[in-house]
């Protein structure tokens, strides 16, 4: 009768350390779409494209005086609207469709 019991408690142990090892794939999985499920949600998500596109204007008047505080030299060259375009697809259109960005 003990040998019976000890088996079943063996199988069911392995049972059990199967379902955990199971368990774990899963969450590491959901640890991995979390960031990205989360982020559809985000409240930047909610702008309005010209909020955005202000937004991105005033982001890059204020990195080129950072560059150039009491320059003359021509302040079209910046990297901030490829940085911004490269977020999301949705940026990207704000970007590619704000000539002032460019």
């Amino acid at each position: 009768e003990m040998v019976k019991t000890k088996t079943k408690l063996q199988s069911e142990i392995f049972r059990l350390e199967k379902l955990i090892k199971a368990l774990q794939y899963s969450l590491g999985r959901l640890k991995c779409v979390v960031p990205t499920y989360e982020s559809l949600f985000a409240p930047v998500r909610r702008l309005p494209f010209e909020v955005l596109q202000e937004i991105f204007e005033q982001t890059l008047y204020s990195s080129l005086n950072d560059m150039f505080p009491s320059s003359d030299i021509n302040k079209t060259v910046t990297l901030t609207p490829i940085r911004l375009a490269s977020v999301c697809l949705y940026w990207r259109g704000i970007c590619l469709a704000s000539p002032s960005l460019w």
